[in-house]
């Protein structure tokens, strides 16, 4: 019971959290054309994939931390462990002015972001080191009003730029700079406060945090190939108008994804007290949830797909009509992502991170070959369909080499005998 009420306040956060790009639609779709969602979009793309490299796995390290340590090192292993993404950070601006020359007019963006684009990525770091050890910590409330505000910030800064400024394209990644620069500053004092945050610099920690992590590199990557290389397929390939378009039926049916985020930061740490105990009841029960879960998953694409043309024709503006097809694609898509995250739990638990890293940067891979060749055969849809295959094949992948790091009871009718 614990574990389902605690979902469903994960689940309620989350979906407060989500309302940020949803509630912004409507003014989205009514206030911007679809070449300037297009390049905000591209935008936010590159700041998520550099956050990904530069934060280093240090946020999901921080789990390992806290399970895997005694209590009273966590503090130090965190300060530690946030000097490697510190260092990176500096490489990646020198390396951006050296070569602003050439990324400006390859990428056709305006040199002041490319310039500053390190700095803004590692804002990400310290809210999700924050997110991640208040769901280890089981404080799921003081999660909820952490994202509330963030959902506030965001969306209100947004909305007054885009609506009583004016602001284009612009408008939407001043919302997001402003509001995680709010976030850090709370970031920081909170685990100043609590005292999680504390020591002195070590250079074993640092060794430590560094290649437990930097192997979570190439899974943070992968997991944003997956998700955001159709993105820049369709901006090179289509033009950004079409990639507007093409984002707001993806922003619709990533309501999937927000579930299953939900969902995991509830599951992980039942799941990790759970393997702790090492009893075989407790594999039976975890297997027994998973299954349940991987069939509410399926459901909730033809859910959408019921839903979704009401969606549209309440709050999306007709120039981005064409994407109705799309959100209950990309829905399935992310149902197969949700049973991945399910399997590959175990190991994570393992600690066999560069096993995690090689999996998403085969999906990656295979993602980057789909999307080029059903992109320029089917066009847009392409990039949906890219994204299904590639999901389902790693999901199914994961699935036999997981069973094999750490065997679980997965035999669906022995589990119904135990029943």
């Amino acid at each position: 019971m614990r574990l389902f009420k605690t979902f469903g306040i994960y689940t309620f956060s989350t979906f407060l959290k989500s309302a940020i790009p949803f509630l912004l639609l409507p003014i989205i779709t009514k206030f911007l054309s679809p070449a300037d969602f297009g390049i905000a979009r591209f935008y936010q793309v590159v700041l998520r994939l550099l956050a990904g490299i530069i934060m280093l796995g240090v946020p999901a390290c921080c789990t390992i931390f806290y399970f895997k340590h005694p209590k009273k090192e966590y503090p130090s292993l965190l300060l530690n462990s946030i000097v490697s993404p510190m260092i990176l950070m500096l490489f990646i601006v020198i390396l951006s002015f050296s070569l602003k020359g050439i990324l400006s007019p390859i990428f056709d963006v305006n040199v002041f972001w490319i310039l500053f684009i390190g700095p803004f990525a590692l804002l990400y770091l310290f809210p999700e080191i924050t997110y991640t050890t208040l769901i280890n910590q089981e404080k799921p409330i003081s999660f909820s009003l952490f994202n509330l505000l963030q959902i506030i910030l965001h969306f209100s800064i947004t909305a007054i730029l885009i609506i009583i400024f004016g602001f284009d394209w612009l408008g939407i990644l001043l919302g997001i700079l402003i509001s995680l620069l709010v976030l850090n500053f709370l970031s920081i004092k909170y685990l100043i406060t609590n005292k999680l945050l504390g020591g002195t610099l070590n250079l074993k920690l640092i060794k430590y945090s560094f290649y437990l992590g930097s192997p979570m590199i190439l899974q943070r990557i992968g997991g944003l190939i997956i998700n955001k290389s159709d993105v820049l397929f369709i901006s090179i390939m289509l033009g950004k108008d079409t990639l507007g378009i093409y984002a707001v039926g993806y922003q619709i049916g990533m309501i999937v994804l927000l579930i299953q985020d939900a969902f995991g930061k509830a599951w992980r740490p039942y799941v990790f007290k759970k393997l702790n105990r090492e009893k075989q009841s407790d594999r039976v029960m975890i297997v027994k949830l998973s299954y349940l879960v991987m069939f509410m998953y399926l459901l909730l694409p033809v859910m959408i797909y019921f839903v979704t043309p009401y969606i549209f024709k309440i709050f999306i503006d007709i120039r981005y009509h064409d994407s109705i097809n799309i959100a209950p694609l990309v829905a399935l898509a992310y149902s197969f992502l949700g049973m991945y995250k399910l399997v590959t739990i175990y190991i994570f638990y393992m600690k066999k991170t560069a096993l995690l890293s090689s999996f998403t940067l085969i999906n990656g891979a295979l993602n980057i070959i789909l999307n080029y060749f059903l992109i320029k055969v089917y066009g847009v849809m392409g990039a949906v369909y890219a994204t299904i295959i590639s999901m389902f094949i790693i999901f199914i992948l994961a699935f036999i080499i997981s069973n094999r790091v750490y065997p679980m009871p997965w035999n669906p009718i022995k589990i119904l005998r135990t029943s």
